[in-house]
């Protein structure tokens, strides 16, 4: 029994550790966001700053937001919140995601690796 006591105090104490860690990350993430909203004008440098908040820390990379044509898409707080800091709308994101496809079809065409219809 007091094996198992303590195997069960070791996974608690672990899970805390890691709860901790991912709540001070998510915090640290929001912290960026509220920088860049504060400011009226943003530079280049902050708006690579606040990126480090997406996943991959790039927008071309982020899911599809609920808008998506596609009908495919998620939630996601740090892709929203990055939009909105930047004065931009969800629609302005999906435009951008389209934009974004379109140069990757160009771009697969003059590479020859997909032939033109």
């Amino acid at each position: 029994m007091d094996k198992i006591i303590e195997m069960l105090k070791q996974q608690y104490n672990e899970k805390i550790l890691q709860t901790e860690k991912e709540m001070k990350s998510l915090l640290k993430k929001f912290e960026i966001l509220k920088m860049l909203q504060g400011k009226k004008f943003k530079t280049k440098k902050d708006v690579e700053k606040t990126m480090s908040v997406l996943c991959f820390s790039a927008p071309q990379y982020c899911c599809a937001s609920k808008l998506s044509e596609r009908g495919v898409g998620k939630d996601c707080p740090f892709r929203d919140s990055f939009w909105k800091v930047l004065g931009l709308t969800l629609k302005d994101y999906e435009n951008y995601k389209k934009q974004c496809e379109e140069l990757f079809w160009k771009f697969l065409k003059r590479k020859g690796a997909i032939k033109n219809e």
